[in-house]
């Protein structure tokens, strides 16, 4: 469910990229769902709840799509996984999912400090 619950997210924010509306992917999380990003120089978030989740995509809107490379472990709730973007000059790194109830309850992005182009 959790790997499943992954590839949706990585399709909506794709999408989300290549239309400008991030509100599908947004839907995905949990009322009180949490994201964050790690690696970067300094950590952005966590955002709690869509309300945060959707303002933190409309202030800084990504602007590449992720490629899924591998999937590392996955639990009934929880999935890893190594992403790239699809810009080759940008970092790649992992990804946290844990999920609840069909949600995610929380994402947490790590970018790689050594894949920093």
């Amino acid at each position: 469910m959790s790997e499943d619950l992954l590839r949706q997210y990585i399709e909506a924010h794709n999408r989300g990229v290549r239309i400008g509306d991030f509100a599908p992917l947004v839907e995905l999380f949990a009322h009180d769902g949490e994201l964050s990003f790690r690696g970067l120089p300094r950590d952005f978030g966590p955002f709690s709840g869509r309300s945060e989740i959707a303002g933190a995509f409309a202030a800084h809107p990504p602007d590449d799509e992720l490629v899924l490379d591998e999937v590392k472990g996955e639990e009934e709730d929880a999935v890893d996984a190594q992403y790239r973007w699809r810009d080759p000059g940008s970092p790649g790194g992992r990804l946290h999912l844990r999920a609840s109830e069909g949600r995610i309850a929380e994402l947490t992005i790590h970018i790689d400090p050594e894949d920093r182009p």
